[in-house]
């Protein structure tokens, strides 16, 4: 739990974001802090996973809460800062059945990916399972 709280610091400072109720899919069901704890989760298991960089996870991430949750990542920092933020996101982590479930749904997402000049989806949607 130390290291992962350590570790979501080390990529909120520019780099990785995560949360999670259910690898499921996100939607704008949730609140934004809860959209913002599922990611996290995928985007941290992603990178520990060397499926996606730091800069790629805050990335997608940016381009995801502000398309979802009109927010900006000014925004996004704050809800990181939550006391209970990497606390949440490990609960998230561990319902989805850990990192090596989110991670292997998420290869099977990134499969369905279109290759190509004109992709159908936006790549932050087959992360975070947005439909």
């Amino acid at each position: 739990m130390k290291n992962l709280a350590i570790k979501l610091l080390a990529i909120s400072s520019g780099s990785l974001f995560l949360f999670s109720p259910s690898i499921t899919k996100a939607s704008s069901n949730f609140s934004p802090y809860e959209g913002l704890v599922f990611s996290s989760a995928i985007n941290f298991c992603a990178n520990e996973y060397g499926l996606l960089s730091d800069k790629q996870t805050y990335k997608l991430l940016n381009k995801w809460m502000k398309e979802d949750y009109s927010m900006e990542p000014w925004q996004v920092a704050n809800l990181m800062q939550r006391s209970t933020f990497s606390e949440d996101v490990s609960k998230s982590i561990n319902s989805q059945g850990g990192c090596n479930g989110i991670v292997t749904a998420l290869k099977k997402r990134i499969k369905e990916m279109p290759r190509g000049i004109l992709p159908n989806r936006k790549a932050y949607k087959y992360y975070y399972d947005v439909k």
